[in-house]
């Protein structure tokens, strides 16, 4: 009894391993484009805006695990800047300026979680093309806000005036911007080349209300477009 329980210990250890063996590492940095939807609605009224297409940047570290044929499970620690911007274009035809517009950004740092099943086509150490889906979390840890408006003055001269502050993050007060936690679905397709250096698309959609103490009366929610180029690094490259 002994002897076949140290086998079948034996045996998983071997498998350990050797599944151990084939885990890759993967430095990933790339190009982050987020969105964000914001909605309040007061007396039977409702107000909604999208933010506009302004690049970010992205820099993580994946996890290559298989699990089985061509089945991978890839989890992953990223930081993303977040470069969420909102324009507002003004009537100031009275003065005779054309194409005055104010400006709000939002530069948001958050660490993002994801957990993706990914399927590729092929085998190791080919070209290979995969794709992958899966949940994420996120927390938002920190960033700054900036406000650019046009003003005339009593001569109809025109200028822009500035103010800037940091974001309030927290789940609760009247003074918060965004809620610190962040959760969604996120999918990804690309391309991985016979010296494991790929490149990839994600697309990420938040389901979580992010903003403080949101409700059906107001709500923040993210979405975002992803390019990553990264490179599969295991024991063998050592």
């Amino acid at each position: 009894m002994k002897g076949k329980i140290s086998l079948i210990l034996l045996a998983w250890l071997l498998m350990q391993t050797t599944t151990f063996a084939y885990i890759r590492f993967a430095p990933e940095v790339g190009l982050n484009l987020a969105f964000l939807n914001e909605q309040t609605k007061s007396g039977g009224l409702s107000h909604t805006r999208v933010s506009d297409l302004s690049p970010g940047y992205r820099v993580g570290l994946l996890i290559d695990i298989p699990l089985g044929s061509n089945v991978y499970l890839q989890p992953s620690v990223t930081y993303n800047w977040n470069n969420i911007k909102f324009t507002k274009e003004l009537d100031f035809t009275t003065y005779g300026i054309n194409g005055a517009a104010e400006t709000e950004r939002y530069r948001l740092h958050n660490i993002q979680v994801p957990f993706l099943i990914t399927y590729k086509s092929g085998f190791e150490n080919m070209e290979r093309f995969f794709c992958g889906i899966g949940p994420y979390v996120s927390i938002n840890i920190g960033g700054n806000y900036r406000l650019r408006y046009p003003v005339v003055d009593s001569g109809g001269r025109y200028s822009f005036k500035k103010e800037a502050s940091e974001v309030q993050i927290g789940e609760k007060g009247n003074n918060n911007q965004f809620s610190a936690l962040d959760y969604g679905l996120m999918a990804q397709i690309g391309y991985e080349s016979s010296v494991r250096i790929y490149f990839k698309g994600v697309f990420s959609y938040g389901l979580a209300n992010i903003a403080p103490q949101g409700s059906d009366f107001a709500f923040k929610r993210n979405w975002g477009i992803g390019f990553t180029l990264g490179v599969l690094l295991g024991r063998d490259d050592w």
